[in-house]
This record gives structure tokens, C-alpha cells and sequence, in this order.
């Protein structure tokens, strides 16, 4: 299409309003040079209302000079070379990621692509591994969720995500993370720890910056949902990080206020739901047909004093399939992650986990709530029972279990053992001593655990009948009772010698002996073959 001659008659800001005998489109590229070029917000039929793409600057646009209508909608391209780099919206490298011999386009994406109709899609039904104990136990995401993680400035909101994309190393799913208004040296910290982790080649990284114009930052969650379609249509299953979403809202604000649109409520103009809703209705999982793979998305918001009732929370929050809050004063209490469970939700709950997941956290939840009120009114009540003392000692058990360093990436198979322990009551008896040296048994119980499943051949024989069987199927109550205890046992006794002379500790594992025969025995009844080495 023939470019058509605009006039620039005012000049504001990253707002630059043009005039002519065209027939503008939202989204429209316009070009003021050779290096500068904007997209049109608003427009009637003689004038548009263009914003700059790019770095805030504007200093070879003049009043009455010339701006070029393209006829074109703001597409993306996509390279075979984004994996490993940081880009911006306008696909240019802006860090060099996987070396590619020869660089070539793969597609062009309009970044407004409408999502895709309801037939094309699957049921949601898979997990997808996010590394933190608390989600991938008690609000478990699926391959083709979206859910939010909402919460304070400073509560680990980031770091939660950045988990979710260090957990796909051995995955098969891809990452693409959207650092929206994001400063410099957060982002090269996150691509260090990527790549330090051996995902970096792995993830393309969408940067804007807090200098970058409104409209970058506008463009780039839709850039990234745009390259995820593209993976999802060759079959790949993808993760995507927006981080955040309040940051993108504000960003649409001031395009609109700055364009003459009508404030609303906090003075964000009347489409801002479906500014979100359009983006993230785009992920699901998908039937072959249109290319099979799924995109899973998590966006990130942010509230005000805890305030969860918040304009662009709640919208997001009604959009998504449930909502990870990150609480200020848990995080202030030093636990981390700083998730409050009591208002957390997955909506696809146990309909994404394993069957011994399902089974390992059923419950659990419930015996949160019921630890949250002993703790609200522990001061109240002298006279607790023996059912409620197990209920407490549970709940300050599981308190410490969820409890991890950033970036620590927990598996789905050590998560469903800590948790299978804790229901058998093995985990409730380690407080005589104090909260920190309880920390440091967990802390010995789930290292041991880790070597365990990754090193030892039995444990990685457990791990593949823990992703097919329930935790109480007789194959891994017998890996519990012959394997499992008897290493915590061993090296809990150990490194603490005081457990020796511990009354709860000797009547709970007084029984527990290591005795791998049971194993081969079990496998000679023709009941599990290759229960005992891998086949």
C-alpha cells in the first residue's frame, strides 16, 4: 500500500497529532523518518492522535513537518535469534542471545490478533511445575492457566515468577518473560540468574524501561502473547511472565488522558478491563488443529497498603483463574514466599495435579485455616485438646516446609513427600527444641529428600511411580517405610544428637528400618515390576 502525506500540526509530549485525507486505523504505524515511528491511539477521519514507539524523545519532529501513514497495523517479527536476548516491541536485539548462524523471519503478528474461538480449545489438565512448594501444592497452575500474582511493592512478587521460569529447566515448555517499565539493573539481575540456571536459552525477554515512551510499554505484554501464539501454533507449550500489569495500566492511561479520552474511575479510561481481558483471554491450551501446545500466563499486579479491592486488581482478578497474594506482613515476618493461602485461589485446583499430589495435599488447606484461627486466638484458649495440639504442630510444620530461598527451585515429586510426611504426622514432632532448630531439621529432611530423588537409582524409580500412582498406593508406602524414613532417620540422628533422648521422636520412628528387600519382595509377587531398579 502507497504511503500517504500527513501534516504534523501539534507536538505533545509522546503525543504527536497528524492530519490528512486517510482512512486512520487503531494501531496504525505511522513513520516520521527513517528511526522514528508511532502508532495511532485515537482518530477521526481528517486527524489522528499518534503516540512514539521507542525512546521518549521526539527531536526531529517539527510542527509542519511530514509524517507518512503506512496503511498498516503494528505487527511483530519473529526471529530465529529472540531465544536468549533481551528485544524490544520493535523485534531489535537489544542483548545478543543464542547464536544463529543464519538470521531469518520466521512470522509476522498482528499484536492485537482477537483470541482464539472456544472449538479450537482442550481441557486444562495438565500441570505445570512453578518450583514453589506453596502454588504447586495448595493453588496448582495448569498448562493454559492464567493466574495473577497480586500483592504490596517489595513482597516477592517477581521472584515467585522468576521461580515459575527456572522450574521449566528440565521441562519441555518455553518462557517468554514482559519486563514492563522495569529499571536496567533489575533486569540484567533476573537475565544473570536465567542464565546462570541454564534457562536463559530458553526465554526471550520483552524489555521496556521506565524512560521508554507509553506506547512500548502499552505494546509489550501484546507483543509477547503474540510470540507465544506463534510457539503455541508449532506445538510448544509456553510460560508467560507480565511483569506488571499496573505498570501497563498506567501506561494506558496516560496514552488516553493525553489523547482527550474521557477519564473513568482513578482516571482510567472505560475500555481498561478489556485492555487486559483481550490479552489474556489469549491463552488456553489448544487442539491440534490450530497447532496443538498451550500458553499459560501469569501476570502481575500490584496493590496499595494491601488493598486487594483495588480497581486494576480486581478487574485482573475477574479475568484470571484465581489470584497468589503476597502478603507485606508475612513477608515482614521473614517467611518466604510471603503468600497469604487464606485469600489465595486456584480455580482448576486439583483438576491440574498429578494423582499423588491430589492426594498428598487433600485437606491441607483446611488444616491451614483451622492453624490460622488457633494462632489468632492461641492467647484466649488454656485449654487446647490433643487433636488441636497435632492441628498446630502440623500448621507450624507446614509453615516451614513452604518456606524457601529466592530462586530455590522445589520439584513436584519433593513437594508431594514433604507434604505425604507431614499428613502421616512424621514432620509434627521437631518444636521441643525451638522454631530454628525445627528450620534446620526441615531444611536436613528436604536436602536429604533432593539427593535422594536425583542421585540415588531408587529415588528416580520413586519419582516415576510417584507421577503415576496416589501417595497411598502400597508401592510408596512402601518406599516411605523402608527407604525414605529411614534416611531421614539416619541423618537427622546424625547431625542431632539430642533426638536420641527425644520420647516423640523414638516412638515415631522406634519401627523404621532400612531393609530394601521388602522392595525386591514386593516386586516378586509380580505386584510392580521394576519397583526396585529402574527399567
Amino acid at each position: 500500500m502507497k504511503e500517504k502525506e500527513l501534516s504534523i500540526i501539534s507536538i505533545k509530549d509522546d503525543i504527536i497529532v497528524v492530519e490528512g485525507q486517510h482512512s486512520f486505523q487503531f494501531l496504525e504505524e505511522i513513520k516520521f523518518g527513517k528511526e522514528v515511528n508511532g502508532i495511532v491511539i485515537r482518530a477521526n477521519f481528517y486527524r489522528a492522535y499518534v503516540a512514539l514507539v521507542g525512546k521518549s524523545t521526539h527531536e526531529e519532529i517539527k510542527v509542519g513537518g511530514k509524517a507518512f501513514a503506512t496503511g498498516k497495523v503494528f505487527t511483530v517479527s519473529i526471529f530465529n535469534n529472540f531465544f536468549g536476548a533481551i528485544i524490544d516491541v520493535n523485534s531489535n536485539i537489544l542483548v545478543e542471545g543464542n547464536r544463529v548462524d543464519l538470521i531469518k523471519v520466521l512470522a509476522q503478528k498482528f499484536v492485537l490478533s482477537e483470541a482464539k474461538p472456544l472449538y479450537t480449545r482442550k481441557e486444562v489438565n495438565q500441570p505445570l511445575q512453578t518450583g514453589t512448594s506453596a502454588i504447586d501444592g495448595l493453588l496448582p497452575i495448569g498448562r493454559g492457566q492464567k493466574e495473577l500474582i497480586v500483592g504490596d511493592a517489595v513482597t516477592g512478587k517477581t521472584s515467585i515468577a522468576i521461580t515459575a521460569l527456572l522450574s521449566q529447566e528440565s521441562s519441555n515448555v518455553l518462557n517468554i518473560y514482559v519486563a514492563i517499565g522495569k529499571k536496567r539493573e533489575e533486569l540484567i539481575e533476573i537475565k544473570n540468574v536465567l542464565e546462570s540456571r541454564g534457562v536463559l536459552s530458553k526465554t526471550i525477554i520483552i524489555a521496556t524501561a521506565p524512560d521508554d515512551s507509553a506506547a512500548s510499554k502499552f505494546l509489550a505484554p501484546y507483543v509477547g502473547a503474540s510470540i507465544a501464539e506463534y510457539l503455541q501454533e508449532q506445538g510448544e507449550d509456553v510460560l508467560v511472565i507480565f511483569d506488571d500489569l499496573t505498570n501497563h495500566a498506567d501506561a494506558y492511561r496516560e496514552l488516553s488522558l493525553s489523547t482527550g479520552s474521557a477519564p473513568g474511575r482513578e482516571a482510567f479510561p472505560g475500555d481498561i478491563f478489556y485492555v487486559h481481558s483481550r490479552l489474556l483471554e489469549r491463552c488456553g491450551r489448544y487442539q491440534p488443529e490450530v497447532g496443538g501446545g498451550s500458553i499459560t500466563m501469569i501476570p502481575i499486579a500490584q496493590t496499595l497498603d494491601g488493598d486487594i479491592s483495588g480497581y486494576i486488581p480486581t478487574n485482573i482478578i475477574s479475568i484470571t483463574d484465581g489470584q497468589i497474594y503476597t502478603s507485606t506482613d508475612i513477608f515482614n515476618e521473614g517467611r518466604r514466599p510471603a503468600i497469604e493461602i487464606s485469600i489465595s485461589v486456584s480455580r482448576l485446583g486439583s483438576q491440574v495435579q498429578t494423582k499423588s499430589m491430589r492426594k498428598a495435599t487433600s485437606g491441607l488447606k483446611n488444616l491451614v485455616s483451622e492453624y490460622e484461627n488457633f494462632k489468632k486466638f492461641a492467647s484466649f484458649n488454656s485449654n487446647i485438646s490433643d487433636k488441636d495440639r497435632e492441628t498446630i504442630a502440623k500448621g507450624k510444620a507446614f509453615e516451614i516446609i513452604i518456606n524457601q530461598d529466592e530462586y530455590e527451585v522445589i520439584s513436584l515429586e519433593v513437594t508431594a513427600i514433604m507434604f505425604m510426611l507431614l499428613k502421616n504426622g512424621f514432620l509434627s514432632l521437631f518444636f521441643n527444641e525451638g522454631i530454628e532448630k525445627a528450620v534446620e531439621l526441615f531444611t536436613t529432611l528436604k536436602d536429604v529428600i533432593k539427593v535422594f530423588l536425583t542421585k540415588d537409582v531408587l529415588g528416580r524409580k520413586l519419582i516415576q511411580i510417584v507421577n503415576e500412582k496416589d501417595v497411598d498406593d502400597e508401592a510408596v508406602s512402601l518406599y516411605q517405610k523402608h527407604i525414605i524414613l529411614p534416611l531421614i532417620k539416619y541423618h537427622l540422628l546424625s547431625e542431632n544428637k539430642w533426638l536420641r533422648n527425644n520420647p516423640e521422636f523414638i516412638k515415631v520412628f522406634k519401627d523404621i528400618r532400612n531393609d530394601g528387600r521388602v522392595l525386591l519382595a514386593y516386586e516378586r509377587r509380580g505386584l510392580e515390576k521394576g519397583i526396585a531398579y529402574e527399567i
